[in-house]
């Protein structure tokens, strides 16, 4: 795993602007979660951005705080977990919906 990091710097040098702008890959290290839901099919989601449906593999970086998954099904409740490095796989079970809701 790595990262593309954009650097840009300028100065004001004898009335001169000089810009320049760069690009750096690094590696970083983080951690793998396995993230499975019963039924399958689930949508995944870090804060407001869908990352994938289940069963999926998600990739964050180390060092971290705890991270906020939620998985969504049509006709389930929406199930929410807090990850952290020490989690290599997280299974839920979702569950219906009762009617009228």
């Amino acid at each position: 795993m790595g990262l593309w990091i954009m650097v840009m710097m300028a100065a004001l040098i004898g009335g001169v602007v000089i810009s320049l702008s760069f690009m750096i890959y690094g590696p970083v290290s983080g951690f793998n979660v396995e993230l499975v839901s019963s039924p399958e099919g689930a949508e995944v989601f870090v804060g407001h951005e869908k990352v994938g449906q289940t069963p999926h593999s998600l990739d964050l970086p180390s060092g971290g705080p705890q991270v906020e998954v939620v998985f969504k099904k049509k006709g389930f409740k929406d199930t929410s977990i807090k990850v952290s490095e020490s989690v290599e796989k997280v299974e839920v079970v979702l569950k219906k919906k009762k009617k009228g809701w």
